[in-house]
């Protein structure tokens, strides 16, 4: 007879279940429970944990500070950019040389803050080059992540459905008279449900843990390539927008101190660049704010693997 170690409670994959009952034929539970190897199920639970660490590694090498930093710098040096100095300052101003000098402050702030803006070029490609190379990798391992909590998923409940089978014929062989031995049988195979109750249990709390962070994971990357979409929209359009809109008149104001374009047009394309750096600016604060949860739900899960193996 196996030792205790040998019964020890546990379950099967589905297919491994059902290769068994087709193999007992007609054999009650009770003559099977002692075939279940203590293991069982446990491949599935240990590849899962695997995956969680691999999912916080990618994590870990997503840093959004160097971009939100860069987007920082610009949304404060646009401010700078001075309107007023292209006002018309009357004849004195043009006979002194005054309104000039103020065109030329007008050139020199919009330099400065275009090249800030080429910061955020470069900082949007790099993050971009960067996410994209990681995608693919990561989302291999959500596919198998998934895979893995969906096998659990179904090993648990076909150890349900097999605990109730057994239950049942407990229930029946009670009713039945027997020897002391078929009663010590049945307190055998009581303890040995007792205990897939709580392999069970522990296993139920995996597949929960499992499913909501793959779920947030999933969420976290269709708001991940949001904002990758965004910053390839800022630095390849947008700021694009704006320098076309003001390098004329920025030319115009450093050549002759003032320009005859109207202001109407760069003022507002001036205005959506800042409207859209708010915008982005707090997409990569909520973006950051998912990432650290999805980091706890994926250290939760820890927990739960460590616990089932």
């Amino acid at each position: 007879m196996p030792d205790d170690q040998d019964r020890t409670a546990a379950f099967l994959s589905p297919a491994k279940i059902a290769q068994m009952r087709a193999a007992a034929g007609a054999t009650k539970p009770a003559a099977t429970l002692d075939q279940m190897p203590p293991d069982a199920g446990q491949a599935h639970v240990v590849r899962l944990g695997e995956l969680r660490k691999e999912l916080q590694a990618q994590a870990a090498q997503r840093d959004y500070s160097v971009i939100v930093s860069a987007l920082g710098q610009l949304a404060g040096a646009l401010p700078q950019l001075d309107f007023s100095l292209l006002e018309s300052k009357g004849w004195l101003a043009r006979a002194t040389g005054k309104q000039r000098t103020a065109g030329v402050e007008f050139a020199s702030q919009f330099d400065r803050i275009r090249e800030v803006a080429k910061t955020v070029r470069e900082q949007s490609q790099s993050l971009l080059r960067q996410q994209q190379a990681q995608s693919a990798a990561t989302e291999r391992t959500l596919v198998e992540f998934e895979v893995e909590w969906q096998a659990i998923e179904k090993v648990q409940e076909q150890g349900a459905r097999w605990l109730q089978d057994m239950r049942a014929d407990i229930k029946q062989r009670e009713a039945t008279p027997g020897d002391d031995a078929a009663k010590a049988r049945i307190a055998e195979d009581s303890a040995h449900c007792e205990a897939l109750v709580g392999q069970l249990k522990k296993l139920r709390g995996v597949v929960a843990v499992a499913q909501a962070a793959h779920q947030h994971a999933q969420a976290v990357g269709t708001r991940r390539q949001a904002l990758l979409q965004s910053l390839q929209q800022l630095q390849s359009v947008e700021v694009k927008a704006w320098e076309s809109r003001l390098a004329p008149i920025a030319t115009a104001a450093s050549d002759t101190g003032s320009t005859t374009l109207s202001l109407e047009g760069p003022t507002e394309a001036h205005r959506d660049l800042q409207r859209r750096l708010q915008e982005i600016t707090a997409d990569c604060g909520q973006l950051q704010t998912e990432e650290q949860a999805l980091a706890q739900e994926l250290a939760a899960l820890g927990n739960e693997v460590q616990s089932a193996t």
